[in-house]
């Protein structure tokens, strides 16, 4: 069975459809994450009261399913999961970084595993009704007062959809779910295959006349394809180079099955 994790009564995390959803009446938005925010996050609260070093991150979130990515990017989405937990109605100061040594959940934060409403009902049908532990044994077991319906959906292709809003948000270029699933090739015309490098196929938006910047990005972060089926790469740069945004698919035609995923990289910016 799933394990859902309802965060200081607020907040459920769904691990498996990588998104937050307020509960009750408090504050906030149902939130998708990308997949490796939610990785993380769940590490985070599989190991709550403990410190999550740097190289636990990129091992449990990334290079386990072969993927190797820049210290750049694991802070950016070190940053994406504050904003999506501030989104969802939690504060961002529930992550805490340990200087030099990694990140762990605020000692303050509250997590539990979360049972649905119609499932507690059940339970308490039962000659015995099981108890709802806690993530971990340091924290006091209470009993939770649950409020609504939990809606109960796929969201795996809205994840993938939520990726592109996310990065092109950070761009500040207008896109949505809806013009991405619909117009697809409308969205792909925009793009253009500019060249193939280390095993990549590089797209570049049409209007972008300035190309060598981009050979040179790709050279200088190290980025290549080989021996990976998300070879093909959507790549979009601002004027000043300040940020610039990947989406790695395995495919050009994007459709349902497509598999993608984002990264991001801000010149000059690091984690403390």
């Amino acid at each position: 069975m799933t394990k859902n994790y309802l965060i200081d009564n607020r907040v459920v995390f769904y691990p498996d459809e990588h998104r937050l959803v307020p509960v009750g009446n408090h504050s906030g938005v149902e939130t998708s994450l990308n997949l490796p925010v939610s990785r993380c996050l769940l590490l985070l609260i599989e190991h709550q009261n403990s410190i999550v070093s740097k190289d636990d991150f990129f091992d449990k979130a990334w290079m386990q399913r072969g993927t190797y990515v820049t210290a750049n990017t694991f802070y950016q989405n070190i940053s994406l999961l504050r904003k999506g937990l501030k989104s969802a109605g939690l504060s961002e100061e529930i992550i805490k970084t340990v200087p030099k040594k990694g990140l762990m959940l605020s000692g303050d934060v509250k997590v539990e595993l979360y049972v649905p409403s119609f499932q507690a009902t059940t339970a308490s049908q039962s000659e015995k009704p099981a108890s709802t532990p806690l993530i971990t044994p340091g924290l006091q077991k209470e009993e939770k007062e649950e409020k609504g319906i939990t809606r109960v959906f796929n969201l795996s292709y809205r994840y993938k959809i939520g990726m592109f809003v996310i990065s092109i948000i950070f761009l500040s270029l207008l896109m949505s779910y809806p013009f991405f699933v619909k117009q697809q090739e409308k969205y792909l015309d925009s793009y253009k295959l500019d060249s193939e490098m280390n095993g990549c196929q590089v797209y570049t938006p049409k209007k972008d006349k300035n190309l060598i910047r981009y050979v040179e990005f790709l050279q200088k972060n190290n980025i290549t394809c080989l021996g990976s089926r998300m070879n093909t790469l959507f790549i979009t740069m601002d004027k000043s180079a300040e940020y610039t945004s990947i989406i790695r698919c395995d495919s050009a035609a994007i459709s349902n099955d497509t598999q993608c995923d984002s990264e991001f990289y801000f010149r000059g910016q690091n984690e403390k």
